[in-house]
């Protein structure tokens, strides 16, 4: 029985970290998908990696159905749309949409429903987006507070003002030493300590200007607070706190605690802008600031030179890049020891991730390789018609359809249609060719002795190209995932 898949999109990383997306993983895994693919990429970006996938499985009828939530998570592109009808049409896989029903492209009144429900996800998303951009520069104008204060800070009365609330709890951190004489207190009284996120804000800032190093203060808080990446908080308070060194960096260099309104500080993509790039107006809240001006750029000069310090020669090889932690799914980076020995380990195993062991690089080649001749022994099994990509597989396809269409040889439109498809279908043919068939077909591949004698060199351009990640935990080599 061929499996059911999920697809799950989010626009951006910040929606990732809410509820948004686990409601949609939820949903899905409640109706029967087996898998899912998650992609956080705009609903009209054409080159979402996930959905890659998912259609290059369509393709190849390797699921019997793909569930979403509603159309506008796979696509809001006209473009995209017609293609992925086309490759759910020709390969007879089930798309079944919970919000919106099974899709039906069988029929012509099941096609137009379809047609529809799309061009009003389209519509809706340009309607929206014009609603968010004059919401934002209404407010810009006013110069209130963004939508999403940092850590630390609240919004009133559309400005921001620092979190003062009293918390119902203390770390044992903060206990004074005469605790046992305050027992009896009364919890209005003036001689026990109460905590605020703003208090505790502020304990980061000095603590940060004390080691200068954003892995100092996340190695603090996992060892104080108890902050875990990806995991259930010890102290909710920690909420929406940044868990990684880069939102580290960019909660510190928050203009709102010197009591300035920072706006458009993402890029279209989701991603942030460098600080030169903000539109920030001074003094929004000049009676809530949480560090002066000379500790902001103090901050600044620090982080700097931190910048100018992180990423020496030598300190990258050819499988950086590929290595990955199984724990906190982020890239592992390479760590040297005595001896000339080097390992990749994950690179929060020193602040916020349990996974502390590092793997020695020869450990992970040894893995690598022997899944390379593995894989290579496979596909000399294979008919040549296994070894094209689903690129090209799509290409030919909607060139034989054009050929199909009786006067396409005469009709300047579909004749210019076909050359330039034509030209696509040389190009990747070549690419898969040389790539590939090449690389893998090559009957010294299929021995172990012709991998581990290739050079440095060598090595980068195979792994370059046939490597997909290597997945560490705890000392071991988990999983090897090949692009082939």
């Amino acid at each position: 029985m061929k499996p059911i898949i999920g697809y799950v999109r989010v626009s951006t990383e910040e929606q990732a970290e809410t509820q948004a997306l686990d409601q949609q993983k939820h949903r899905l895994l409640k109706a029967g998908a087996e898998r899912l693919y998650c992609d956080i990429e705009s609903g009209r970006n054409l080159d979402r990696e996930q959905l890659e996938k998912v259609l290059d499985l369509v393709i190849r009828r390797e699921v019997s159905a793909v569930y979403a939530t509603r159309w506008d998570r796979i696509s809001r592109n006209a473009q995209l749309y017609e293609e992925i009808k086309k490759i759910f049409r020709d390969s007879g896989v089930k798309l079944q949409l919970l919000d919106q029903g099974e899709v039906d492209l069988t029929t012509a009144s099941g096609e137009l429903n379809s047609d529809l429900q799309v061009l009003f996800a389209v519509h809706e998303s340009r309607m929206l987006r014009e609603r968010i951009n004059k919401g934002f520069e209404y407010r810009r104008s006013r110069e209130v507070a963004w939508i999403r204060p940092p850590w630390g800070c609240i919004i009133v009365d559309e400005k921001y003002e620092l979190d003062h609330l009293p918390l119902l709890y203390c770390l044992l951190i903060h206990r004074p030493n005469n605790y046992l004489a305050l027992a009896d207190e009364p919890d209005d009284s003036e001689q026990l300590i109460w905590l605020s996120r703003a208090k505790i804000a502020r304990e980061f800032f000095d603590y940060f200007l004390q080691v200068r190093k954003p892995t100092k203060l996340l190695r603090y808080l996992q060892d104080n607070y108890d902050l875990q990446k990806n995991q259930d908080l010890t102290f909710p308070a920690l909420k929406n706190f940044p868990t990684s060194r880069r939102g580290i960096q960019q909660w510190l260099q928050n203009p709102v605690f010197q009591g300035h309104t920072a706006y458009q500080k993402f890029k279209k993509n989701g991603g942030v802008k460098t600080p030169d790039e903000w539109d920030i107006r001074r003094n929004t809240h000049p009676d809530h600031c949480l560090i002066s001006e000379e500790e902001a750029k103090e901050i600044q000069a620090i982080l700097a030179a931190n910048r100018k310090q992180f990423g020496q020669l030598d300190a990258t090889f050819f499988l950086t890049g590929h290595i990955f932690c199984q724990t906190c799914k982020s890239k592992c980076g390479l760590k040297r020891a005595g001896g000339g020995h080097a390992y990749y380990g994950c690179q929060h195993s020193a602040t916020v991730c349990r996974n502390r062991k590092c793997v020695r690089i020869i450990k992970i080649e040894e893995a690598i390789i022997n899944k390379l001749v593995q894989r290579v022994r496979e596909i000399h099994q294979l008919p040549q018609e296994a070894m094209k990509s689903s690129k090209l597989v799509e290409l030919e396809r909607q060139y034989e359809a054009l050929d199909q269409i009786p006067g396409s040889d005469f009709n300047p439109v579909l004749k210019d249609a076909k050359t330039k498809l034509f030209k696509e279908i040389e190009i990747e043919r070549s690419q898969t060719d040389n790539i590939a068939t090449q690389m893998l077909c090559h009957p010294s591949a299929k021995k172990i002795n012709f991998w581990y004698s290739l050079t440095q060199e060598e090595r980068e351009i195979f792994y370059n190209q046939l490597l997909e990640r290597v997945v560490l935990l705890d000392g071991e080599v988990t999983e090897v995932l090949l692009k082939v």
